[in-house]
């Protein structure tokens, strides 16, 4: 990320400036007009030295991605930046101003763009997708306009002491700006200059958080934060290139083309039961996921897409045994038998639309629809439900339960009728659930002392993803005594020959501290810090991705609705020659419930 900020050129500012630090524009009647000035320009070609980063629960670390029509700009999938207020220690007399670029890979009212935070984050100004903005929870702002998603819009605000103006595309949604001068909407909280102050009082400048719950995913690229009030130069949409013209990534839906395996013939000529996805397979108590995005020839309903569940093995294998399959369209049948068993209750498809109606819409809204498909068994019930967001972006929901699965693996694949699928395979995960309880290390009473009790191990080969949701109960004592995360060459504590001195690569506490044969203490990015009353009892998300020598890990704290996220670790010495590699849990004063392990198994694919 190239940051350019234009106070910051010292020399410049000796040479040909009168004003210091902290300058405030002239006062009114002496016939000087407040000068525009761009403070500091985000243009994302890299995050840079100055970035933190952080996750919300769930989320993605944010990463750099190729844009058709922007070239490289910032993905951010439940993940968010923030660099230090560009605005902080100015006097502004006239406004403060940002424009910029940003795009939604679905309409979401509360996902925040932008938002001005002091340290503790108990004070914000946040910018939403809804056209919107917040000061501490209330609403600035009479009039809104929601961003449509899959296409780039330019936004433009700007605050003055007494008024604001927001403008999308060009065009006024609330307030404008006048003869360069003025805006002409006045709002009951903004007419004290409170916020506009606030503005230079901030700290920090997000990207991507605020919200309470985690944003829908978005790129975002090209902002510019200004001292003063913009004009119609700075307000007026730039001109995009033509979509094709450059990169293959960040484009709407579809993650990028290096994340998508594509099932089906793209002119949807795959006919039945001739073309599978690759499988996932599980025991026990285990949970699938999959998204995607489905392509339809738009002929029949059942010409979309369909879930396949087995013991294990697809169709072309010796040995296949079929347990379910689910087709998108309320059919399906159990154990070969092509009598429909799926309840048409399953299938709530909108406030607007539902199966009396016919298939006839059904058929035009789930060309291009984005599909967020889990498949989940307990005991020896298996639930099914899909949240699909429509071509014009109805919510639909699609779920099925059957009561009578079979112990042993199971195995869920996805095939094609007269239809293609576009598959994320970096949301692609399969894993095993526990029951509260089930799972537990430690003793419930804190007692567990130091690396006396250890979670079994996760092993894994070559590129790989690990998450884990668990409760996290600690004594309180001291900052550390919550969970340690650890990262061998494959080996466990309980295993003959363990050696911590060679074994042990990375060891992580909770709290920003660890050490190890690769700990970096510069990889890690400071983002909450450790609250250690808020850690006690907290659902806990932990995730950690090798590729290559390329780790990152991350920590995200639930404590009754407040996501707290002490830090991040990201490095790239993983040793290149380690194809092994394994992760666990142990406890010092603490105890863990841990509630779900799930592993991505196409990460390896994915270059």
């Amino acid at each position: 990320m190239r940051t350019k900020f234009l106070v910051a050129l010292f020399a410049v500012f000796c040479l040909w400036s009168c004003q210091d630090w902290g300058e405030m524009d002239p006062p009114a009647g002496n016939q000087q007009k407040p000068t525009l000035k761009e403070l500091a320009s985000y243009t994302f070609d890299d995050l840079g030295s100055d970035v933190s980063i952080g996750v919300y629960q769930g989320g993605k670390a944010p990463k750099l991605v190729v844009d058709k029509q922007l070239e490289v700009v910032l993905e951010l999938d439940g993940g968010y930046v923030s660099y230090s207020n560009p605005l902080q220690f100015y006097t502004l007399q006239e406004a403060a101003s940002l424009t910029g670029w940003v795009k939604l890979n679905e309409s979401d009212e509360d996902t925040p763009i932008f938002c001005f935070s002091d340290e503790t984050g108990s004070k914000k100004l946040m910018f939403t997708a809804n056209s919107d903005l917040y000061y501490n929870e209330e609403k600035l702002n009479t009039n809104s306009l929601l961003l449509t998603a899959g296409e780039w819009h330019w936004f433009s605000v700007a605050v003055k002491p007494d008024s604001y103006a927001i403008y999308i595309d060009g065009v006024a949604v609330d307030g404008t700006i006048t003869n360069d001068e003025s805006v002409a909407t006045v709002s009951r909280a903004v007419a004290s200059g409170e916020v506009m102050n606030f503005m230079t009082e901030a700290s920090k400048l997000y990207f991507g958080y605020g919200s309470k719950e985690k944003p829908v995913k978005m790129w975002i690229d090209e902002v510019s934060v200004y001292k003063n009030l913009i004009t119609d130069k700075e307000i007026a949409k730039p001109e995009l290139p033509e979509i094709g013209e450059g990169g293959d990534s960040g484009d709407g839906d579809n993650p990028g083309n290096e994340n998508i395996y594509v099932l089906g013939a793209p002119d949807c000529s795959t006919g039945w039961w001739s073309e599978f996805s690759p499988i996932m397979k599980a025991d026990g108590d285990c949970i699938f996921h999959h998204r995607f995005v489905n392509h339809t020839n738009g002929l029949n309903a059942w010409n979309n897409w369909v879930l396949g569940i087995s013991n294990g093995k697809l169709p072309n294998e010796e040995g296949y045994q079929e347990y379910a399959i689910v087709r998108a369209d309320n059919w399906g049948w159990l154990n070969g038998n092509g009598d429909n068993t799926i309840d048409k209750s399953g299938y709530p498809l909108s406030n607007t639309y539902d199966l009396t109606n016919g298939w006839t819409l059904f058929c035009q809204e789930m060309e291009g629809a984005v599909v967020d498909l889990t498949v989940q068994r307990k005991g020896s019930t298996l639930t099914m439900n899909a949240d699909i967001v429509t071509k014009s972006k109805l919510n639909w929901t699609y779920s099925w339960t059957y009561g009578a699965i079979p112990n042993g693996e199971l195995g869920v694949f996805l095939t094609v009728d007269g239809s293609y699928l576009e598959i994320d395979l970096e949301e692609a995960y399969v894993g095993n659930t526990y029951s509260q309880g089930y799972n537990m290390v430690g003793s419930q009473d804190n007692s567990t002392g130091w690396w006396g009790a250890h979670s079994s191990k996760v092993l894994m080969e070559g590129d790989g993803k690990v998450v884990y949701q668990l409760y996290n109960h600690t004594s309180k004592t001291n900052i550390w005594n919550s969970y340690v995360f650890i990262l061998t060459t494959g080996t466990h504590p309980t295993e003959s020959g363990y050696n911590g001195a060679t074994d042990e690569l990375l060891i992580l506490r909770a709290d920003p501290y660890g050490w190890g044969a690769i700990y970096d203490e510069g990889a890690i990015t400071v983002i909450d810090g450790m609250d250690v009353e808020k850690a006690d009892g907290a659902l806990v998300t932990v995730s950690f991705t090798r590729k290559g020598t390329e780790i990152a890990y991350s920590a995200s704290f639930d404590y009754n609705g407040t996501i707290i996220t002490p830090y991040t670790y990201i490095a790239s010495n993983f040793p290149d020659n380690q194809e092994k590699w394994a992760v666990f849990f142990t406890v010092d004063n603490c105890w863990l419930d841990i509630i779900s392990v799930v592993t991505y198994p196409f990460i390896a694919n994915i270059k």
